[in-house]
This record gives structure tokens, C-alpha cells and sequence, in this order.
């Protein structure tokens, strides 16, 4: 049954001639503490007693809620599954797979219906007014202690007008200036670029207006990235640095600027998660049994979860693939002496602790990673991704949005990204990491991960050998 509390897979996904694979929904908390550990203790024994042949290992990114993490994870496998059911590739003789979401607190002031529910071994918490107190406490902590009060009372509110939302433009400057080297972010970065003179509450303010679904038509939660405009009308080009026209701000909801303002935050615990949590108490335990195949997956900051699991402890054994969709990160992140000297992509060991090449995807069409992620994310850490824990406009540009960048010739390809059918490449000589371009369509926007065109990329990763193309 869907949704049970005991330890155990959540749901089962289903093949072909009514065989079930089992969905494992594993929580952490924002410091890596497994929050689900009777389920995670199920899962690594079923799979320590040769259960499965191969773990599909997915983690979500930013400002997904737990039905959207689970829709995604529904949505991706319900293909993938698909497609091997079509090709005749789901032998239980030969395949017998488990699939593992990833649930990470990976938003701030999620509304009541939008929590995660009980999962076997989790710490409920079933106050969602502490719980969103405790969210927006990690941004309170970045503010002027002065502002602190007033920062609660504007986030309260209903909606905010354009006074209130310069007010809380002026508040939330302090992260916005950590992100640029201001000193209270020496102690992590090592050194200090003051911030630009012209960042100001009014340009936050009109950043904020472009993240807005009522801006753009969209009608989701206001949060990261949304993705403006389709393939017909074409994404919002409005500049974020453009003036405010007054009236226009009536609708404000003030969780979105908070959301946008603790991309740095959420980046970082991202990397916490993955070092601390799913690393040391999931993906390096599989890896050490040597028992199965392993299959990583990772979207957005989930990227980040992913290879921070991947690389935070001393290799054991090499995951079978890994699979990253329109990835958050830096887009040097794999580099080799990406300042021209001694200094490495903070993930490029990643490609050396998988089997077969890495595929990234990008697209033109992911307008948060392609015009917007390099403008918050410029502190010296973030660059290549050296703290684990087009051309591109800038050094800090996003790996989803452009690609890869930074290795040496020889290393790193770029492909278009196949239709369902078309076999990848393979056995090409030195290839570590293909980055698999999307923009013409395959995918439209950050969130376009869970369709025929990604799932056809995993199985190609998965079951490439076995493939043939169909017309």
C-alpha cells in the first residue's frame, strides 16, 4: 500500500506482465541525519542479501516538496521502466532493480499540505508552524540582528506591497552580499571581493518580480528558478535591474524572495546532505558490499547531493553510472587547472569513480541555470566547486546551463541529446563526461527532467550493450 509507515519501500512501480519494483523513499535532515533509518536498514539488507542486481539512486534538487519529489521520482522511472518493458530488458533471470528517492529539506515555508509525511523510522513533526520557524531561522541568521524581528513580520504577511517589498529587499542585502565576498563570508572563502556598490533593495526587488508566477502566467509556488515562458511563447527576457512600476508589487508573496534569497544556503546544503548523510550512510555502503550495480541520479542541487556522495570518502568501488539532469553546479566543477594553474574542479575525481562516462545534460532553455544561477552563486567556493559540503557569462556559470567546461582536450564531448531510440555513443576512447545539449527542445525548462528523453539517457547508461535503435 502507497504511503504505509512500516520500514520498507513506500510504493512499488510497476513493469510489464504485473512485476513490481520497489520505490525505498529514504529522508535526511538538513545536517545528513537519515531520518527514515528502520527503511534505510531494510534497504541495505535486501540488498546485502543479493535481492536486487542493480539500485537506481535519485535525489531531487531545490524547492521541491515531497509531492513533488515523489512525482518526479514517479514520473522519471514510470519511463525508464517503460522503455525496458518495450525492449524486452526486464528478465527478473537478469534484472532485478530497486529504485531509492532521495527526500532532503530542500525548501523553505512549505504551506501544511506540502509536507512530507510519516515515513517509516522518521522524526514526525507535525507542527508545520515550528517547523517553518526553524526554516526561516537559517535565513535570519544572515540578516542584521536589528532586522531580525521585522524579517519575521514582513514573512508573515499574506502578500507584500511594493514598500514592504523593498523593505524586505534592504533585509535580505546581507545574503546577497555574503554571496560576493562580503567578510562575513571570509571565514569559508579564504578572501574578500566587496560587493558591487550598485546591488541594491530595488533590483533585488525587480529580480524578485521575474521570479513571480504572477509575472510570468505560471501558477506554481513562487520559488528557485521557475521556468518562464515554452517552446511557443518563448521565455520572460525582462531585466532583473529594470525599474519597478509602482502598483505591480501588490501581490508579492513573501516566501518567494526568501526562497530566491537562500539559493546560497540551499546550495550549500546540498553538499551537506550528500558528504554527511546519503554518502556515509547510503551510497559508499552499497558501493562497499559490492553486491549490485549502482545508478546515480541527481537534479538540480540534487547533482550536488549526488557527487558529494559520491567523492566524500575514499573510494571503495566504482558506481556502475551516473546520470545528471540540468545539474546546479558549476559548470568547471570536473575541471583541470581551471585558474590556469594547480587549481581542480572540486568534482572532477567523480570521473573516476564511475564505470562508464558521465552524462550532464544543459539546455539554452533553462532560463534559471543559463541567465540567473551565476549571479548568486559567485563566492570563491562556488567557483568549479571547490567545497564539497554560449560561452558561459562568467567563471560561476552553471554546468545545467552551459555544460561542461575546463578539461583537457580529449576528455569531455558534447552531443545533442538523442530521441528515444537513437543509442548514445560509446567506447570512445578517453571520453569521461558527455555533456548532452537539450536545447532544441528535448528539454524545455529546469524542471523538464522526468521524460522519454531522460529515461531513454539512464537506460542507455543502464543497458547501453543490450540496446538497438528503432526508427
Amino acid at each position: 500500500m502507497s504511503g504505509q509507515s512500516a520500514a520498507g519501500p513506500y510504493e512499488s512501480l510497476h513493469l510489464a506482465g504485473g512485476v513490481g519494483v520497489p520505490l525505498y523513499l529514504i529522508t535526511f535532515d538538513k545536517q545528513g541525519r537519515c531520518q527514515s533509518p528502520r527503511t534505510l536498514a531494510a534497504l541495505l539488507g535486501r540488498v546485502d542479501a543479493g535481492k536486487y542486481t542493480d539500485v537506481h539512486l535519485f535525489s531531487h534538487g531545490w524547492n521541491n516538496v515531497f509531492k513533488d519529489a515523489l512525482d518526479l521520482y514517479r514520473k522519471f522511472f514510470g519511463h525508464y521502466f517503460r522503455q525496458r518493458d518495450e525492449r524486452g530488458l526486464n528478465d527478473p533471470a537478469k534484472y532485478r532493480p530497486v529504485a531509492v528517492g532521495i527526500i532532503w529539506p530542500s525548501t523553505l515555508l512549505v504551506l501544511p499540505w506540502e509536507s512530507t509525511p510519516s515515513i517509516a523510522g522518521a522524526v514526525a513533526d507535525d507542527d508545520r508552524a515550528a517547523a517553518d520557524a526553524a526554516a526561516l531561522a537559517d535565513v535570519a541568521e544572515s540578516v542584521q540582528p536589528s532586522d531580525v524581528g521585522r524579517l519575521y513580520d514582513l514573512v508573515e504577511r499574506a502578500t507584500l506591497n511594493q514598500a514592504e517589498a523593498l523593505e524586505l529587499g534592504r533585509i535580505l542585502l546581507p545574503m546577497y552580499r555574503q554571496a560576493a565576498g562580503e567578510p562575513n563570508a571570509v571565514a569559508e572563502t579564504g578572501d574578500s571581493n566587496p560587493a558591487p556598490d550598485d546591488v541594491t533593495a530595488q533590483q533585488l526587488v525587480a529580480l524578485w518580480q521575474k521570479f513571480s508566477p504572477q509575472a510570468t502566467g505560471d501558477d506554481r509556488e513562487p520559488g528557485f528558478a521557475p521556468d518562464y515562458g515554452n517552446a511557443a511563447t518563448g521565455p520572460n527576457t525582462s531585466a532583473p535591474n529594470q525599474p519597478v512600476a509602482a502598483g505591480l508589487l501588490g501581490w508579492l508573496d513573501p516566501r518567494g524572495p526568501v526562497r530566491v534569497a537562500s539559493v546560497l544556503q540551499m546550495k550549500d546544503r546540498a553538499g551537506t546532505v550528500g558528504a554527511s548523510g546519503v554518502g556515509p550512510q547510503l551510497t559508499q555502503k552499497l558501493l562497499a558490499m559490492k553486491k549490485t550495480r549502482i545508478h546515480l541520479i541527481g537534479h538540480s542541487y540534487g547533482a550536488k547531493v549526488i557527487l558529494s556522495s559520491l567523492c566524500c570518502q575514499p573510494i571503495h568501488a566504482r558506481a556502475a553510472s551516473l546520470l545528471l539532469l540540468e545539474p546546479a553546479i558549476s559548470y568547471l566543477c570536473f575541471g583541470h587547472e581551471i585558474d590556469g594553474k594547480a587549481r581542480e574542479g572540486g568534482y572532477r575525481d567523480a570521473m573516476n569513480r564511475v564505470e562508464r562516462p558521465i552524462l550532464s545534460t544543459f539546455s539554452s532553455r533553462d532560463i534559471p541555470l543559463r541567465n540567473l544561477f551565476h549571479l548568486a552563486v559567485v563566492r570563491d567556493s562556488d567557483w568549479g566547486e571547490q567545497k564539497i559540503a554560449g560561452l558561459p557569462p562568467s567563471k560561476f556559470a552553471a554546468l545545467g546551463g552551459y555544460g561542461p567546461g575546463g578539461l583537457p582536450a580529449g576528455e569531455s564531448k558534447t552531443i545533442e541529446m538523442p530521441r528515444a531510440g537513437k543509442k548514445y555513443p560509446s567506447g570512445e576512447a578517453g571520453i569521461l563526461i558527455y555533456g548532452v545539449d537539450g536545447s532544441k527542445g528535448q528539454i524545455t525548462g529546469h524542471g523538464d527532467v522526468a521524460t522519454e528523453f531522460t529515461a531513454w539517457a539512464h537506460l542507455n547508461l543502464v543497458s547501453g550493450p543490450e540496446l538497438s535503435e528503432k526508427r
